[in-house]
């Protein structure tokens, strides 16, 4: 595996390597140099590529970061036999399994020259048909081939490497290849970050930050929109793109992005969502399907409003996956969708599977199109950005030559958090361009160009099943975003649909069930429904009713109660007052809606008395649909009026007093005129005899 080649031998291939590409080479800034710290142990890694395949007998260029303190160290090419299927082409990825050595090629480190970045330019030839040549990499058709980059000791010690998947395509002098079908490659990417606002209505900096140029968003954008011949699909989150447009205004830099992104979204497939990124499963689960249905249909809306009739809503990406999403997806009309590969039971096939499928849940059946979740898995990880483009791209390599006469596509999926440098979307938006295997397409052209999988020619479609899943607690409780919906719409009423405080009120409703809260989702989730608590409370307490120690005086049966209500909130408000009483009846009516200028107003409220007395008056004032109270008091009633029961009682009392006083008058006279009758013809009585004292 180690080269055998004499240092002088070495040299020449290190001249002869430059001459291949010396006319598609600019001149290095400046000769080969020793980097990296003294004591630090030396690396070599691949800072870039310059193109993701090459012809057969054709040469490539390498931009490699080698750090090392000995200039006497020397690199080395070794290219091992062709890759012959998908899983042994994964073990390579890995440094296992690489096969037999074709031959190596080395130079000099002082040899090679730098660039004005540092970085050791290499440029390698191919041996082709042509005669052994000891300058050039061993490699004569062509395939996918694994290549050891290493950096070495003259005597042949490794000190640091990588593995390189070299590929290398026939192409005719017209630039076609043999290949009949070239592998078509559905990129999907979603443009979503966290709400753009804070509780308090300001915009969050790590938002502003990702939207920016520079931020991982805004670098999407601009990569994008520099790549405009590889086609892809975009599923940005309606929140974050009206937000952009929203800040873009005050903010050069955000402007700058944002114009990239809005001529991406104008070229390219675009798929309606919900208003924020959604955990589907989790909410569905808790009993917030009110909810799914409000994010779908406001996040349709707001795509709309800013890019016009052109969004897809036929196809969905829904994010996390399960039978009910499908279900609730399918009730939507949505019937074709982005499934990730590792939401799905896996299937055996000799072959990657690439074509899209049908999938079932509970009697529903969708077209379906599979990311790969091998391919997904080189977006991110700790290798060179440079290096990971090279192993995604050659994985589409591979899968392509797997059958190269059929009409076959794969999907992928970036993460919905990806933070992608941009060297690694230089490389595979470059890569992907003008690829003689490979062609860039949307996931509805895919869809509509790769006939469904089947188990075999002619036979029926394939029918794949969602792998089963435990959905966490969402955020919010379904009780939790009732209640809040109930007090925006009852601020509303009392401030009107356009007030600032309802429309934040409306968006805290909106973004609070999302899945893209960093840390604990549900303590943010209360922080944004906070919101509309504080509002109702702040506007409810600046209007104000009567004491409840006031007593009103009534003087006849009907009669007007006055009541004085203070609004000191600054503008005129719409409220709706209820009145009870077991004493009082009211003939227009116990409820009314008042309208409220500023400061005081008194009403008044028609009321009949059944009698005199006091008693209590309750007084309850309500926004107008009577979801936010207000206030509530008691006043009392004191009624002076005698009511006609009242006054038959009084009547019928007084003159069973005179009666009765008439009657004893009477009877008095009677009983002295009989005294002195009875005196004068009676006998008088005997003496009563008394004993002396002694």
């Amino acid at each position: 595996m180690i080269s055998s080649a004499t240092p002088g031998r070495a040299l020449a291939f290190a001249l002869g390597a430059a001459l291949v590409l010396a006319g598609a080479l600019p001149a290095p800034a400046e000769p080969a140099r020793a980097d990296g710290p003294p004591g630090g142990p030396p690396t070599i890694a691949l800072a870039g590529l310059d193109r993701a395949w090459v012809p057969v007998g054709g040469a490539f260029t390498l931009r490699l970061d080698v750090q090392a303190a000995d200039p006497a160290l020397e690199i080395a090419l070794v290219a091992h036999q062709a890759i012959t299927s998908r899983s042994s082409f994964e073990e390579t990825l890995q440094g296992n399994d690489l096969g037999s050595v074709l031959g190596p090629v080395s130079a000099p480190l002082a040899a090679v020259p730098r660039d004005s970045d540092g970085a050791a330019v290499l440029a390698i030839g191919l041996q082709g048909n042509g005669p052994r040549d000891a300058a050039r990499l061993p490699v004569r058709g062509p395939g996918v081939y694994p290549v050891e980059v290493e950096l070495r000791q003259p005597e042949g010690d490794t000190l640091s490497e990588f593995v390189l998947p070299l590929v290398v395509v026939a192409v005719e002098a017209d630039g076609t290849t043999p290949f009949d079908e070239q592998l078509r490659v559905a990129w999907v990417w979603p443009l979503q970050e966290r709400p753009a606002l804070r509780p308090d209505g300001t915009p969050d900096p790590a938002v502003v930050t990702a939207l920016g140029p520079e931020g991982r968003i805004g670098r999407q954008a601009t990569a994008l929109a520099t790549a405009p011949d590889v086609a892809v699909t975009l599923a940005p989150s309606p929140e974050t793109l009206e937000a952009w447009a929203t800040l873009s205004a005050n903010d050069p830099a955000l402007g700058v992005s944002y114009a990239d992104a809005s001529a991406v979204l104008q070229a390219n497939q675009v798929l309606a969502g919900p208003y924020v990124p959604l955990d589907i499963p989790s909410l569905l689960a808790a009993g917030l399907e009110r909810a799914v249905g409000a994010e779908l249909s406001h996040g349709q809306d707001v795509l709309t409003s800013l890019l016009g009739a052109r969004i897809d809503t036929g196809t969905a990406l829904p994010g996390a996956f399960d039978g009910a999403t499908l279900v609730r997806l399918r009730d939507a009309l949505v019937d074709r969708m982005i499934v990730p590969g590792d939401a799905l039971e896996p299937r055996a096939s000799d072959l990657t599977p690439a074509a899209p499928f049908l999938l079932e849940s509970e009697g529903q059946l969708v077209t379906a199109l599979g990311t790969d979740p091998g391919v997904d898995r080189l977006l991110t990880g700790d290798a060179p950005p440079a290096l990971r483009a090279q192993q995604l791209l050659a994985t589409l390599a591979v899968i392509a030559s797997e059958a190269p006469n059929r009409a076959r596509g794969v999907g992928l999926l970036n993460p919905r958090s990806w933070a992608p440098e941009p060297e690694l979307l230089t490389a595979l938006l470059s890569g992907l361009s003008q690829h003689p295997l490979l062609r860039s397409v949307d996931v509805d052209t895919l869809l509509d160009e790769i006939p469904l999988a089947t188990d075999e020619p002619g036979g029926a479609p394939v029918v794949r099943a969602l792998t089963g899943r435990f959905p966490p607690p969402p955020p919010v409780t379904a009780a939790q975003l009732d209640d809040a919906r109930g007090e925006v719409a009852g601020l509303a009423t009392l401030m009107g649909a356009g007030d600032p405080q309802v429309e934040r009120g409306e968006r805290a409703v909106q973004v609070a069930p999302t899945s893209a809260w960093p840390g604990d989702g549900r303590r943010r989730a209360r922080a944004e429904l906070q919101v509309i608590d504080d509002a109702v409370t702040r506007f409810v307490a600046r209007i104000k009713v009567p004491t409840s120690n006031q007593t009103i005086t009534l003087t006849s049966e009907a009669a007007e109660i006055p009541l004085t209500l203070l609004n000191e909130t600054g503008r005129t408000v719409t409220v709706r007052v209820t009145l009870a009483s077991d004493q009082l009846s009211f003939p227009d009516g116990m409820t009314r809606e008042v309208e409220l200028p500023p400061r005081s107003t008194t009403i008044g409220f028609a009321v009949e008395s059944a009698g005199s007395g006091t008693f209590p008056l309750e007084l309850q004032l309500t926004s107008t649909d009577g979801r936010i109270p207000i206030s509530s008091t008691e006043v009392r009633v004191r009624s002076t009026f005698v009511g006609g029961v009242g006054l038959i009682l009084t009547i019928g009392a007084s003159v069973f007093l005179a009666l009765w006083w008439l009657f004893h008058f009477r009877s008095r006279r009677r009983s002295r005129r009989a005294r002195p009758e009875a005196t004068n013809g009676a006998a008088a009585p005997a003496p009563v005899a008394v004993d002396p004292l002694p």
